[in-house]
């Protein structure tokens, strides 16, 4: 990771206290000014760092998005794009009220969540999805994503470095019961039903755009390993989307049915 002036950890620091402002008030930052923006992911890490820090809240685990080449390539993003799960955005059970506040662009994302049963210690080498498998318990999860700031005209890249300062657009995030057949389950082909305000079923990935959950996690503890973070047991885990995100509002209510993994009742305030 590169070194960081003082000077300019002092902009960095400006918009990591904007955007915790932001986050405690369930509000917007406004536009931000091109020089004020991370210009690399170092400094966009950074900000993130220095967000939560500022928070002060306790993180339960980690969103995970951008999870395949091919949604890389889409939407101009280097590498996968973390974020923490903040304590107090984080519900547990099959019927649940989110507090959308002024989020703009918020969007739902149905996602096969994780807990971890061990810890996955710093390391040089990089973890794999065979390492991860036995480590991580299943459990069907929502994750509400939304920006605390202005969506000016910019590139694909810069806008993907503004998301990861963002807390990687984390919201909000919800986990259902645990599923016993963690290891033997078909990532690959399980379907959701995902239906917005009563409206039709939204399609969902497969294929290249659907990443296999365990090779996710493992590529997230390699990552986390380069900024010195490393997994911890009880730490919970959503590992990308299984539909393309859908736009909700205030006052809308969506139901997720992912079969023998369980049901999600959601409405929104």
């Amino acid at each position: 990771m590169k070194v960081i002036s003082v000077e300019r950890k002092n902009v960095l620091n400006d918009l990591a206290d904007r955007l915790a402002e932001a986050w405690k008030v369930k509000g917007l930052i406004g536009a931000v000014a091109d020089a004020d923006r991370p210009n690399d992911r170092d400094e966009a890490y950074y900000i993130q760092d220095r967000m939560a820090e500022t928070l002060g809240v306790k993180s339960l685990g980690w969103k995970i998005g951008a999870t395949t080449a091919a949604a890389r390539a889409q939407g101009g993003h280097e590498d996968i794009i973390p974020g923490r799960l903040l304590a107090p955005t984080v519900q547990f059970g099959s019927r649940v009220i989110i507090e959308l506040g002024a989020c703009p662009n918020a969007r739902v994302e149905p996602e096969f969540g994780f807990r971890l049963k061990a810890d996955m210690p710093l390391r040089d080498a990089p973890w794999t999805a065979e390492e991860v498998a036995p480590l991580v318990t299943l459990h069907p999860a929502l994750e509400i994503v939304g920006n605390r700031f202005d969506l000016p005209e910019m590139p694909k890249d810069e806008l993907s470095l503004m998301g990861v300062a963002d807390n990687g657009l984390c919201v909000a995030g919800v986990f259902g019961e645990a599923f016993e057949a963690t290891q033997e389950f078909d990532y690959a082909a399980h379907s959701v039903s995902l239906v917005i305000d009563g409206g039709e079923a939204v399609p969902n990935l497969f294929g290249d755009l659907r990443g296999d959950p365990f090779e996710v996690i493992a590529s997230l503890a390699t990552l986390l390993a380069k900024r010195k973070l490393a997994l911890r047991a009880g730490e919970l885990i959503l590992s990308g989307t299984i539909t393309a995100p859908q736009a909700i509002k205030k006052g809308g209510h969506v139901v997720a049915d992912f079969g023998v993994l369980g049901r999600f009742d959601v409405s929104f305030v």
